[in-house]
């Protein structure tokens, strides 16, 4: 599959994904950094830091913001993390699952 193939998530896509605030919320309050979140997510450290300057959802390969979420999602030892409309992140306590 080429790059071509790949679908594309833009802020005007009618699927609804997670917004850059978001993930900045998140990733802010499981005490990530950009190379962190890079790390973990297998998506670049230059496409992290572009999505930290994007409120909306990041014009992006829908790979990459799937796992991104996933990373998020799964969070650390301690939190896990729940994304609610298009603006709203909560953190639950793993004990507490």
């Amino acid at each position: 599959m080429t790059r071509r193939d790949k679908k594309i998530i833009t802020p005007h896509t009618s699927e609804i994904m997670i917004t850059g605030v978001q993930i900045y919320a998140a990733k802010g309050g499981l005490g990530w950094s950009n190379a962190h979140l890079a790390e973990v997510s297998g998506v670049s450290k230059p496409t992290i830091d572009r999505i930290n300057r994007t409120p909306v959802t990041p014009k992006m390969l829908a790979e990459n913001l799937a796992s991104i979420e996933a990373a998020l999602r799964a969070g650390s030892d301690t939190l896990r993390v729940e994304f609610i409309g298009e603006d709203g992140v909560r953190f639950i306590p793993k004990e507490a699952l």
